[in-house]
């Protein structure tokens, strides 16, 4: 019907908006159609619920974002093909041309997508393994074949947007399999089904609850794959006791290997592809420092989980637990392993170091420097920055220790602001100087922290909070959706 705006039944089919959501925003633009125009859909703040996945976006970034069960996408997408003088009509998502009608001018010989019909070479197929999946080919297509072509990686923030694209589509071939072979996954056999079942509203036929499909702990991502992992720690803390460490690792986008492969004109944020590979290799050799080489004591237990936050570049999480003889039982042991002061500036072999922290492990500026700070809520740093001077370090029954931080003198200036040992993130000297990034490694004081941490390793997706507006104040609409970036798709290719 004409008198039906247009906006929020597209937002409802494209999976960016609950149905009940925009059916309702709908009827508020019929009320007052002189509001159609001032339509918008933006971020908004949620403060009822955990900051540390409902933070608004600091960064601008290309992000595909839709409404869907536990951060999975939908798996029913709306693509219609509009012929020149004839009638559209719709094509499935596995149709071999979506890529090239979809994206002309990445694909402008009209190079085809992937499809069902796609094997894998002779040689390499067996009775179970001939089938090209949809992950193994934009896998390989992610790859640099032709340098002297700059199609696709070149393409800026449409390059970003396929990626979000044909990942979410990925994605939702995964999902659509899972729900069609419940029977091989033995979902009926979860006691979390069985007692829906058994339920009174469920045998007199008021329940709401319909065929159920149940997300296997193997599928990355889903609640049950989280709270495995959050088990599984904490089964790991039973036997060999709490974590000494919590470390943090940051992606750089200046570390020479990004930068050596962008293109003339290209920054690291044109080419997620190459920052999430890089960061993938870097991972795994800071996990090989800390557990084979034992950089921070013998390794007994570790854990880690990889994010893509709002801050638009990836970091990892580790917990390690070290032997007996190697935990930071001491000030002395905390100071060997962790320091929170600016290096000696008049020291020439602390300069590299020096350079580093200056630039990624200060913190801020905040509080009064910066009262509009991202950290900053109520008026003060949620960090806890800037801290105060500590001439030696000791240990409160607290989650970290204090760390030692002397007035020295020593000073940097950051964006026009003077800062000091009290704004400085602590870190390890021997890894920050070899990986030339952000490490904060923190010491684990008390047993009590073991639950926060592990939930805080294992929270699940980051979401963002939409909200859909007009300009009067008493049009809105507000919803929790999940959010995928280009970096966190180009992981999941690797």
């Amino acid at each position: 019907s004409s008198s039906l705006h247009p906006i929020p039944s597209y937002w409802s089919r494209a999976g960016l908006l609950e149905r009940p959501l925009t059916r309702l925003m709908r009827d508020k633009l019929q009320e007052d159609p002189a509001q159609r125009a001032s339509l918008t859909l933006g971020f908004a703040a949620n403060t009822g619920n955990d900051m540390r996945r409902y933070n608004q976006p600091t960064v601008r970034e290309v992000a595909a974002v839709f409404a869907g069960p536990d951060g999975a996408p939908p798996t029913n997408r709306d693509i219609v093909v509009w012929p020149k003088e004839e009638a559209g009509y719709r094509v499935s998502e596995r149709n071999d041309l979506v890529d090239p009608l979809s994206y002309a001018l990445l694909f402008p010989n009209g190079t085809a997508g992937w499809s069902e019909s796609l094997r894998h070479m002779a040689e390499q197929q067996t009775k179970s393994y001939n089938k090209l999946t949809a992950g193994q080919f934009y896998a390989h297509r992610l790859m640099v074949r032709n340098l002297d072509n700059p199609i696709p990686h070149g393409a800026g923030l449409l390059f970003q947007q396929y990626l979000v694209d044909v990942y979410c589509r990925v994605e939702a071939m995964r999902l659509s399999y899972l729900r069609t072979h419940q029977q091989e996954l033995r979902a009926e056999s979860y006691q979390e089904l069985r007692s829906a079942c058994a339920s009174k509203d469920f045998r007199s036929g008021n329940s709401t609850v319909g065929r159920r499909v149940v997300l296997p702990a193997s599928y990355p991502g889903s609640p049950r794959h989280m709270q495995g992992n959050y088990l599984d720690a904490l089964a790991m803390v039973r036997v060999l006791g709490k974590p000494d460490y919590l470390i943090t690792f940051t992606a750089n986008p200046s570390w020479p290997e990004i930068l050596a492969a962008l293109r003339p004109g290209q920054s690291p944020h044109d080419r997620p592809d190459i920052v999430a590979r890089v960061f993938h290799l870097k991972l795994q050799a800071l996990l090989h420092d800390l557990v084979a080489e034992g950089v921070l004591g013998k390794a007994v237990g570790w854990t880690w989980v990889v994010e893509f936050q709002k801050r638009g570049l990836p970091h990892a999480h580790i917990l390690l637990i070290v032997a007996s003889a190697d935990k930071p039982r001491t000030p002395a042991d905390i100071d060997a392993r962790v320091c929170a002061e600016l290096p000696d500036p008049d020291d020439p072999d602390a300069a590299e170091l020096l350079n580093i922290i200056s630039r990624s492990h200060v913190h801020g500026p905040c509080g009064v420097r910066n009262p509009s700070a991202p950290c900053m809520e109520g008026g003060e740093c949620s960090k806890g920055y800037p801290r105060k001077f500590s001439e030696a370090t000791t240990m409160p029954q607290a989650v970290y220790p204090i760390y030692r931080r002397r007035d020295s003198g020593r000073t940097i200036e950051k964006n026009g602001h003077v800062m000091d040992s009290r704004d400085v993130v602590p870190y390890n000297p021997l890894l920050t100087r070899k990986y030339g990034a952000h490490i904060n490694v923190e010491i684990v004081t008390s047993i009590r922290s073991v639950k926060y941490l592990l939930k805080y390793a294992n929270k699940g997706h980051d979401r963002p909070t939409l909200e859909a507006s007009t300009r009067s104040p008493t049009m809105w609409m507000r919803g929790m959706w999940a959010q995928l970036r280009q970096c966190g798709a180009c992981w999941n290719f690797l």
